[in-house]
């Protein structure tokens, strides 16, 4: 099996300006291609440096993958690095310049005369075609060492890998196993809490089924890959192992593969011919985003109420004003959750409503309340009632947490499921 090294190039990357998916993308689609990359490396737009993080990547790598810096302006230096790299010129491609023209020409425009660079590509290289873009990618081997080139653009990446890369290494390397992956997501668990739970369950023998851990905040995926001579073994493998680790994880299992938390609870609500009401105060509206970040939303998502200050609440929800009044239970707090999801089913449509009130600091707490400090509300024809959940953390933290939790708390209504413990409480006083 090939080592493969995943090269992220770019300044944004280096400066923190941009979050590197793009390495995450190729991981992913490469080890379930049956192909590890066990080198990660970023640079900036640098040509010197490129070409000495080509040259060391490739004393423990067969191959280096890299992306960005292939468009069309001066700081897009990595053909001219690649070309270095090799000891060959760069060359123009006619065929891919006139490709490029007509990405221009097809929309009624003038190729600009820098995007001309884009077809200089090192001499002896073999392009990677690009369906989405005026950016090629190149395949190019020197000594038995390879390098392949894309875009870091990652929708014009994806298709470029899936359709050439992929099959390339593939065939070139002789690499025949099956590889199948199955990731199980959970809510509610810590990492180290995972594991502690599974250190019990043995992994088979064969050696050829691998459990990793993916913290993916505030979710918790358990990744199970298999690679086999076939690919029914590969699912067996698999399904053997995930029929163990199913019931240690109990109703904190909530999906699988590509499912989204969110929908996996619009589609509950949808079956059960249910509408959903959401009211936030310290998410402010992050529940309702999450929910409508999926396609279809609004045959199940009713209404959101952001009801930020004590006087929405009372006008938007209905909640009684004694709440408020000294001595009263305050915002913060079990009746005013409560409060707050009866009225937004009340003023709706809904049949469920789930409601998030509480403090998400960094200011606010006090010795009763900690910033930290939540409470959960859901609201059906059944009645009401809400819990108090605690988060330590920085107020981006606080707010993620409650609006997962909220959402969670949905999908628990519909599947009768067991309320969730919250992940820490309260310090005692």
């Amino acid at each position: 099996m090939p080592r493969v090294a995943v090269l992220t190039i770019g300044d944004e990357l280096t400066s923190g300006r941009v979050v590197d998916r793009n390495a995450s993308t190729l991981a992913t689609r490469l080890r379930d291609a049956g192909i590890e990359t066990p080198i990660h490396l970023t640079c900036g737009d640098d040509e010197d440096v490129i070409v000495r993080w080509l040259r060391t990547a490739h004393e423990a790598a067969d191959v280096v993958v890299t992306t960005g810096g292939l468009g069309p302006t001066d700081d897009d230096v990595t053909h001219a690095a690649v070309a270095r790299w090799a000891g060959v010129e760069l060359e123009l491609h006619d065929d891919v310049l006139e490709t490029i023209r007509h990405r221009f020409t097809d929309r009624g425009i003038v190729m600009p005369e820098p995007n001309r660079r884009q077809a200089m590509l090192p001499a002896g290289a073999t392009v990677v075609p690009n369906p989405l873009g005026t950016a090629p990618g190149v395949v190019l081997e020197r000594e038995g060492k390879w390098v392949v080139t894309l875009p870091g653009v990652p929708r014009e990446l994806a298709p470029m890998l899936e359709e050439t890369v992929v099959p390339f290494l593939r065939t070139h390397f002789r690499i025949e196993s099956v590889v199948k992956v199955r990731i199980l997501k959970t809510f509610g668990f810590t990492e180290s809490r995972l594991a502690e739970i599974l250190a019990g369950v043995s992994v088979p023998a064969h050696g050829g089924l691998r459990i990793g851990y993916r913290p993916i905040f505030p979710e918790i995926h358990l990744s199970l890959t298999a690679s086999a001579a076939d690919e029914a073994t590969a699912v067996a493998w698999i399904s053997e192992y995930e029929e163990r680790v199913r019931p240690l994880l109990g109703h904190r299992l909530w999906g699988v593969d590509d499912d989204e938390l969110a929908g996996v609870v619009l589609d509950g609500l949808r079956r059960g011919g249910l509408r959903l009401a959401t009211a936030e105060s310290c998410t402010g509206g992050l529940v309702g985003k999450l929910l409508t970040d999926v396609a279809g939303s609004s045959d199940v998502y009713e209404r959101g109420f952001i009801t930020y200050t004590n006087e929405a609440k009372q006008d938007l929800l209905g909640v009684p004003p004694d709440l408020f009044a000294p001595g009263g239970a305050g915002a913060v707090s079990e009746a005013c959750a409560c409060a707050m999801a009866l009225g937004a089913r009340e003023r709706s449509a809904a049949d469920v409503a789930v409601s998030v009130t509480g403090v998400a600091g960094p200011s606010g707490g006090t010795a009763d309340k900690p910033v930290g400090t939540v409470w959960i509300g859901v609201s059906t024809r059944d009645g009401t009632s809400a819990r108090m959940h605690f988060y330590p953390g920085p107020r981006s933290w606080v707010r993620t947490l409650s609006a997962y939790t909220a959402i969670d708390s949905i999908r628990r209504v519909v599947l009768q499921l067991p309320d969730l413990d919250p992940l820490a409480r309260p310090p005692r006083r």
